[in-house]
């Protein structure tokens, strides 16, 4: 190993245990080979994975279905590690949520962009280099409140791990917290505009990234701007995702053999 590659592993071991970073669920010191959550929690974590959609019946990480809102936007795929359940209590999917959102960690998002790049790679058969990734973007006030953008982080991270290119092409012109809104509000709330129209999306792949996808309303939108560039396909990404597109004949199937949907 160089001197320099030494250096920087040393650095990076020695901020590692400075930080004493704790695991988003559980609040367990790491270990050095651990990222985001500890081992226990990662167990916990597959089982999350392990959900089938209702409409493939792939696993979670396997399927790239949309909903029929964002089918209806250009999105022909979505990528996504894990379904979202929010009950009011705590549990490592949420847990990692709202790490990304709120506490702007370099190993949560590392390890956000790992799963995704996986599920990304499997979906497209590993030719990645010549994608275009950009982010839903945050509202301004979000920013200002927590400085950073958590899905541009995101999407910056899995375009180095992909090879792929980063562009900024949206801004959010939204008025409320999308988390506030329901229903048909949701879609008349999520309102953004194309900030880098300099840009040539003719023929080009393009994945849209957000943390959570619960209607589709913020990533279809956004897709909805770029259609008449006449890109080559548009794709989805997330974390979670929070919708059901239920097949009533296939989800009452797997329940009589006991799989989880």
């Amino acid at each position: 190993m160089k001197l320099r590659d030494r250096i920087r592993v040393a650095l990076d071991t020695v901020t590692f245990y400075i930080s004493c970073p704790e695991c988003v669920y559980c609040h367990t010191k790491l270990k050095r080979d651990e990222r985001a959550i500890c081992s226990a929690c990662a167990e916990k974590l597959t089982e999350y994975k392990e959900r089938r959609c209702s409409k493939c019946a792939q696993n979670l990480p396997d399927c790239t279905c949309t909903n029929d809102y964002l089918a209806s936007c250009g999105v022909r795929k979505l990528f996504k590690v894990y379904r979202y359940r929010y009950s009011g209590e705590e549990n490592v999917g949420s847990n990692l949520i709202f790490s990304l959102k709120h506490e702007n960690r370099r190993d949560v998002v590392d390890f956000l962009a790992d799963e995704l790049s996986r599920t990304i790679i499997s979906g497209t058969g590993g030719k990645t280099s010549d994608f275009i990734l950009t982010a839903v973007p945050r509202r301004r006030k979000s920013i200002l409140k927590y400085g950073y953008d958590h899905a541009e982080s995101l999407a910056k991270a899995v375009a180095q791990k992909l090879g792929a290119g980063y562009i900024r092409l949206f801004a959010s012109s939204s008025v409320k917290a999308q988390k506030e809104t329901h229903g048909e509000e949701r879609r008349k709330n999520a309102k953004f505009r194309l900030i880098n129209k300099a840009v040539d999306l003719y023929g080009k792949r393009i994945i849209i990234f957000d943390d959570i996808v619960t209607t589709g309303s913020s990533m279809g939108n956004c897709a909805a701007l770029i259609m008449s560039e006449k890109p080559k396909a548009v794709y989805g990404a997330a974390v979670a995702i929070a919708f059901r597109d239920l097949d009533p004949y296939y989800e009452a199937a797997f329940a009589r053999i006991g799989i989880k949907m």
